[in-house]
């Protein structure tokens, strides 16, 4: 399961050298293995940058690949928000958008999406309610969010071989089936520098039961595949050309006919989770930390700006629809980035966007203003105006 997504505040030239490194060569790269099935999470904020750029044949290919059953797109807000930090309006706001903006470059016979990708895997129980309220068949959460999976310091995760690729799990009370990302798997593909194909085939076969078929889910970053890392598109390559791994996309892991298990998964993300031995509490720091005092800001902004909300258009996208993104807090995190760049460019867009609804001249505006000039200068002050990645 890969995810592709580009924040409404990336700078194009970025989004041009991703699309270059990434997202041709791994269309490419399908196109060119017809075997290969992935599950796609294309996010709407994404489209519109590369119809901008004039990239309409990728979508093209995209849509082409997805007619041949071997890609699967799925249900996402459109600008990447954490839907744990929104009310239920603006979660179905954030699909609908979603899928307004892929039918209509995708084509609407062809953007029919059965599973929903969480921005960040930010999950949390109303919003699986909600999920499964919109008509979505499936969910991916974090391995984290298995209930006997323990959190250690500053977001450790306690691995165990949960043995859950034997079961398709439903979350308690609702049609909606959950999803457990594999952590070790994923990671070890994302950012182990010398990660071999036989490594790969090694590490999924520590996870199975003797004698049993199963599934692993591996779910990253589109962008991992040369963007991030210039060898990872020839590894995948022979990933997906095993002769003992079968690739499949996550709506026919459901007719595997896996014995059914009712579940209702914690609270948590694929990113740092950090959780409190004595309350159980988890914390995402890198999100929002209590000592980040560039995070509190944003988050005064951020809650500044749901406050003030309104929507003309139910069909139309506003200032406020792209201002939630969830890129403005990490970037924000100095854990391990720091960007100044984008947390200016996150501020000044829910500063917009409060300015659109309220006025210039209203005081939730001043306000507005007064938290953005805030963010940047106690930004600069604590951590400079260098980019560190």
């Amino acid at each position: 399961m890969l995810h592709a997504y580009q924040p409404p505040t990336q700078f194009p030239e970025i989004t041009r050298r991703i699309t270059r490194e990434c997202y041709r060569p791994l269309v490419k790269l399908l196109l060119d293995n017809s075997q290969a099935r992935i599950t796609l999470n294309f996010v709407g904020s994404l489209t519109e940058q590369l119809v901008r750029q004039g990239e309409r044949e990728l979508l093209k290919h995209i849509a082409y690949l997805i007619q041949q059953n071997q890609v699967e797109l799925t249900g996402t807000p459109a600008y990447h928000p954490l839907l744990t930090t929104l009310p239920k309006p603006e979660i179905v706001r954030q699909d609908k958008l979603n899928k307004l903006i892929n039918q209509d470059y995708f084509g609407e016979s062809v953007f029919k999406a059965r599973g929903f990708f969480l921005p960040e895997m930010f999950y949390e129980r109303q919003v699986g309610e909600v999920i499964n309220q919109l008509g979505y068949q499936w969910v991916v959460v974090d391995e984290t969010a298995f209930p006997s999976v323990v959190i250690k310091n500053l977001g450790d995760k306690q691995h165990k071989k949960l043995h859950i690729s034997q079961f398709v799990y439903r979350l308690s009370g609702t049609n909606l089936k959950v999803f457990f990302r594999d952590d070790l798997i994923s990671l070890q593909l994302a950012l182990a520098p010398h990660l071999s194909v036989s490594d790969f085939v090694g590490r999924l076969k520590e996870h199975y039961l003797e004698g049993q078929e199963g599934y692993a889910v591996v779910a990253l970053d589109a962008e991992t595949f040369g963007h991030h890392h210039t060898g990872r598109l020839k590894l995948l390559e022979k990933i997906l050309n095993h002769p003992n791994i079968q690739t499949v996309t996550m709506s026919e892991v459901l007719g595997l006919g896996l014995e059914e298990v009712e579940i209702d998964p914690k609270f948590s993300t694929w990113g740092q989770v950090t959780e409190n031995e004595d309350t159980q509490e988890r914390l995402f720091l890198r999100w929002n930390n209590p000592d980040n005092q560039v995070h509190q800001l944003q988050w005064q902004l951020y809650e500044l700006m749901l406050a003030n909300i309104n929507h003309v258009n139910e069909n139309k996208v506003d200032l406020s629809d792209k201002a939630i993104h969830s890129d403005f807090f990490y970037w924000g995190g100095h854990d391990p980035v720091w960007h100044p760049q984008m947390v200016e460019r996150g501020a000044k867009l829910l500063r917009d966007a409060i300015f659109e609804v309220c006025g210039e001249r209203d005081k939730r505006s001043q306000q507005a203003q007064s938290l953005y000039q805030r963010i940047v200068k106690t930004g600069n002050e604590l951590y400079g105006e260098k980019i560190v990645l």
